[in-house]
């Protein structure tokens, strides 16, 4: 399986009493407000185990006093009281271990009590999962210590060394969590604790969960120990791995061993969140301050920002990457309580205040009856923040927050940080021979002609059609650089894609190099270059990836062991910079793929502890924006494409200026495609899979990104490297060579279409005879390996009797035509493969682009029995549903998943301008999400739409096989879809990227087995018709 990632989607909210010190009315409220978020959470295949349902309180204190008596344990005045779920049978175990961590804490373990449940009203899946669920009470050895870091090196202590199974849901001298894999209407009638009229608090979170994770658990089950959070984190790659990155120096600041874990493991996105937030407020931040460093607003171009609040995002900008998605998060330490929205504010958080002092905010409005008259009503916006002191009653607007959010940890003098802007300076030696260069750095001539020209010609990357034909690099014949191997990593349903030009104003690709530069992209050009080595950033020490090409694979293996080296030493004398080149490329000197050289020193970097070096790189293997994201994505602080900037400029005066301005919007949208606005977050993600490479190579270069179908080894990438060098420096050669890669070229790479192909199939159309048919299928038979399935073997079973086998019109009954729009197709092509379907019983889709509804009333055989709707709606009438067999969401698609559908204006014909209600002659572009889909929620809200709207209708969701398909394909299922749709990254396409076409998405036989295999395991596999797409030729 490729990824086991947790994901929350989920309803959230709290309930404050204003200058209260707790009454029973705040928890009954918020079990109230917390069964109305119940059609927002998910239930498991079995009807009955809900997905979590949780409540964090203030400690109650006279019922836990009383409660603790009747255990026979005596509380002091300040104690500390742990919520733990234990592994069933083994409690003894699980206790000692936990009374063992305390002493090497300084605390005393008062005792345990175990907490009343009943357990008759689970469901099969949480009895099979319920964990023993104890209170335990601890005092500090000494009354001066600081008892809630006490608890907190108890906890980790515990997550370290004990025995696994034990987990606390909260450990705090504050606040305490009830949760579970429960529904909202179990919660109170699981917990006795909870129905008590003596269980008060000033405040109550609330927490409802929909998993679209295969296995959700008790665990899992919200609020965590500070924070309740509906949405997804986009950038929990990056933030996990910085988050490690840090570890040392959290060490030494907290004065801990190495025994201390700053997250902890197998858990979901959500908790990391939580942990990394808890570890801030143990650092001194105040809990407004620590969730404004995490989750920053879009302040670089913010005007009515003040001045305090801009220094202080400013300087935590330059230490931390946002944590980011599509977030609404609530949180508590046990005196503030707050709420807050990620950047984008795609999340709704409304809240509402009474004239008697009750607030509620939750996800949504009506989770309370309120008595008192309304004194105050709003919504948080993109990036805001509410805070809360509820026994003060104080309330924090935005724009009143500088007392609430207490700024600390704020340098006592900040260094100034300098713009450095690009220039039109060209390089001081260019490059001799650069297409020869170029050729032995891994460039082909159409590369140079179809993908990069587009680049420094217009300012535009090149758009292209028919979807890719040719094989996967690992199945290739020809010799394909390390970048063919890798593919973007993108989102859908569960942590969408956001709109990159719809978005604009809160992306940002700035970078921070060091402490006193900044850098508007990560693309340097040479002019920045000069600068950054001559002034601000010195010292900076240079990594050559050249090495003496006679001495082969070894040279280059010790090439990459001298990086490592190199990376180390000078690490170690904290440079200003880091700079690794593959200049001076000549006929005696090969350089190392860039890719490998990158990652093995940032991996040397990281485990000395040099995350903070910015790490430059400066290559003539870059041609693409594909190129510039698998460097950031893999450690990369900034990136110089001397060669590609200089073959730029050669094309016209202003070429490099052109590339420039290309690949950042690339750039803009490789991030959105992931759900990711700000690059910060985007560098040292791993955000990329990479397909055909030996597992080993892998864990050792690029230990976080999803590995699939493994491959090729270290040695034989490095042999053709070598090859394609020598190849480039031969006397005889071109300068550069086509190497068929978008094109079918005779000695080029495969491709599934190709001239014969269609000769032979044009010859059988003609003439309908067994010997053309044999021919044409022929070419099936005896390909070479384009697709996965060609190295599939099929093994004999037991023989099945023929009246035992399905019909024809059974089988064929479950093929269809996949989603080619009337416009991207024309009107003759579209009606054609309708009434060829139609005739043979099976299916054809109308794609994004509507249907003409004259075609029911005249030409019913014409008609498409699948209906898509896509994130522009384009067609999408009443009508136009009711007339449908299945009506298919498109959630994404094969040739570029992350983005939208794309007609040229040229195809916007006054016929399907009008079918689109669009204008004639205009470029029409969908969004990448579904603007009213950025949750699994509101994907299973439309689901229930469609269904209201024909209830005869299937309802299909079209998916793209990518890492962790498999967990969003039960999130999906669980949210009543009756089809799912893989598609391959072959799949054909009107209009996309070339980028995209070649660098995004799985193979198809990859998705499906992911899956099939998550939806079995998670008991949805009967209620679904798995169907896939892409690139089929016979």
């Amino acid at each position: 399986m490729i990824d086991s990632t947790d994901h929350d989607a989920c309803g959230v909210g709290f309930i404050v009493q204003l200058g209260s010190f707790g009454s029973r009315e705040v928890v009954e409220r918020a079990l109230t407000a917390l069964s109305r978020l119940s059609h927002r959470g998910g239930v498991d295949a079995d009807g009955c185990s809900g997905d979590g349902a949780g409540l964090l309180t203030a400690i109650p204190q006279k019922f836990i006093r009383d409660r603790a008596r009747e255990a026979g344990i005596e509380l002091p005045e300040i104690f500390g009281l742990g919520m733990a779920f234990l592994p069933p049978g083994r409690e003894a175990e699980a206790r000692a271990a936990v009374e063992a961590a305390t002493e090497e804490t300084g605390l005393r373990c008062l005792g345990w009590r175990v907490v009343p449940t009943d357990t008759s009203l689970l469901g099969p899946r949480a009895v099979a999962t319920l964990p023993a669920i104890w209170q335990c009470f601890f005092a500090p050895e000494s009354p001066r210590e600081d008892l809630e870091r006490l608890l907190f090196l108890c906890r980790k202590r515990v997550e370290a060394a004990a025995p696994r199974g034990i987990y606390f849901c909260s450990l705090s001298s504050r606040t305490v969590v009830y949760k579970g894999l429960l529904t909202p209407g179990q919660l109170a009638a699981f917990y006795a604790d909870l129905a008590s009229p003596d269980f008060k608090s000033s405040f109550a979170v609330f927490h409802q969960r929909y998993a679209t994770n295969t296995h959700p658990n008790w665990f899992l089950a919200q609020p965590f120990r500070f924070v309740a959070h509906n949405g997804e984190i986009n950038t929990i790659g990056a933030n996990r791995r910085w988050s490690r990155a840090r570890e040392a120096a959290v060490r030494q600041q907290l004065r801990v061993g190495e025994w201390f874990r700053a997250l902890e493991e197998d858990v979901s996105d959500s908790a990391s969140f939580d942990n990394a937030f808890e570890i801030l407020l143990q650092q001194g931040y105040g809990p407004g301050a620590a969730m404004l460093r995490m989750v920053p607003p879009a302040w670089e171009s913010d005007r009515r920002l003040s001045a305090e609040l801009r220094r202080y995002l400013e300087t935590q900008a330059r230490e931390q990457e946002p944590w980011d998605g599509p977030a609404a998060l609530v949180f508590s330490d046990g005196r503030m309580v707050g709420a807050k929205l990620d950047r984008n504010g795609l999340r709704p958080l409304r809240y509402t205040r009474t004239s008697d002092g009750l607030l509620v905010a939750g996800s949504e409005v009506g989770l309370a009856e309120l008595q008192g008259r309304i004194a105050e009503r709003g919504r948080l916006g993109p990036g805001e923040i509410l805070l809360v002191d509820p026994v003060a009653g104080v309330l924090f607007r935005e724009g009143e927050l500088s007392e609430g959010l207490r700024l600390g940890n704020e340098p006592a003098k900040v260094v100034p940080v300098s713009r450095l802007a690009p220039t039109a300076t060209g390089p001081a030696a260019p490059t001799q021979e650069p297409k020869r260069v170029a050729a032995a750095l891994g460039w082909s001539e159409d590369q140079f002609r179809l993908l990069f020209q587009p680049l420094g010609l217009d300012g535009k990357e090149a758009v292209w059609s028919m979807g890719d034909d040719t094989p996967p690099a690992f199945i290739s014949a020809a010799r394909r650089p390390l970048w063919d191997y890798c593919k973007q990593r993108f989102a859908q349903v569960t942590n969408p894609p956001i709109d990159p030009l719809r978005e604009a104003h809160v992306m940002s690709l700035d970078v921070y190099l060091g402490q006193t530069v900044v850098i508007g992209s990560p693309l340097l050009d040479a002019g920045q270059m000069s600068a950054l080595e001559s002034d601000p950033l010195k010292p900076v020490r240079r990594i050559d990836l050249t090495f003496d090409a006679a001495q082969g694979v070894n040279g280059a293996l010790d090439a990459l062991e001298r990086v490592r080296r190199q990376a180390c030493e000078y690490a170690a004398g904290k440079p200003c910079m880091l700079l690794l080149s593959d200049r001076g490329v000549r006929a005696d000197r090969a350089a190392l793929p860039a890719l490998l050289g990158l990652a093995a020193a940032w991996k040397s970097m990281l485990r000395l502890g040099a995350y903070d070096v910015p790490l430059v790189m400066q290559s003539g293997q870059v041609i693409e924006t594909h190129h510039v994201a698998l460097l950031i994505a893999a450690g990369a602080s900034a990136v110089f494409p001397y060669l590609a900037l200089e073959l730029a400029e050669s094309l016209k005066p202003g070429g490099a200026a052109s590339y420039r301005a290309a690949v950042e919007t690339g750039l803009r949208k490789v991030i959105a495609r992931m759900g990711i606005s700000t690059l910060a977050s985007y560098r040292n993600s791993m955000l990329f899979e990479t397909v055909g490479l030996d597992p080993e190579l892998c864990a050792e270069f690029f230990e976080d990104a999803a590995c699939v179908l493994g491959g090729k080894g270290l040695v034989e990438l490095l042999q053709e490297s070598l090859e394609r060098h020598a190849s480039a420096f031969a006397p005889a050669g071109p300068e550069l060579q086509d190497a068929g890669l978008y094109r079918f070229r005779m000695n080029g790479e495969r491709h599934a279409s190709s001239p014969e192909l269609v000769r032979r199939l044009h010859r059988y159309v003609k003439s309908e005879t067994p010997e053309n048919y044999r021919a044409f299928a022929e070419l099936g038979q005896n390909r070479e390996p384009v697709a996965v399935r060609d190295l599939f073997e099929i093994v004999p079973g037991t023989p099945v009797a023929p009246e035992d086998v399905e019909g024809e019109g059974a089988i064929l009954s479950r093929f269809s035509t996949q989603a080619m729009s009337l416009g991207a197709l024309g009107p003759e092509a579209h009606r054609t493969l309708a009434i060829a379907m139609n005739r043979l019983g099976a299916r054809s889709n109308t794609g994004e682009g509507g249907e003409d509804p004259e075609i029911h009333r005249r030409e019913p055989e014409a008609s498409n029995r699948v209906k898509q709707v896509a994130s522009a709606r384009f067609g999408v009438t009443t009508e136009y549903l009711v007339q449908a067999d299945e009506l298919e969401i498109k959630m994404a698609q094969g040739s570029k998943p992350g983005e939208g559908g794309q007609l040229p204006a040229a195809k916007v014909t006054p016929y399907i301008a009008h079918l689109r209600h669009a204008v004639p002659g205009m470029a029409l572009i969908s969004p990448p999400p579904h603007h009213d889909i950025y949750s699994i929620e509101d994907l299973a809200q439309l689901i229930y739409d469609l269904r209201a709207v024909n209830p005869l209708a299937r309802i299909g969701v079209k998916l793209v096989a990518g890492a962790g398909v498999g967990i969003i394909a039960a999130g999906v299922a669980k949210a009543g879809a009756d089809v799912i749709t893989i598609c391959g990254f072959d799949g054909g396409t009107g209009a996309s990227p070339l980028t995209s076409i070649k660098n995004t998405g799985l193979p198809w036989e990859v998705g499906l087995r992911e899956a099939h295999c998550a939806l079995i395991r998670a008991g949805f596999r009967r209620r679904v018709r798995l169907r896939v797409d892409g690139g089929f030729k016979f």
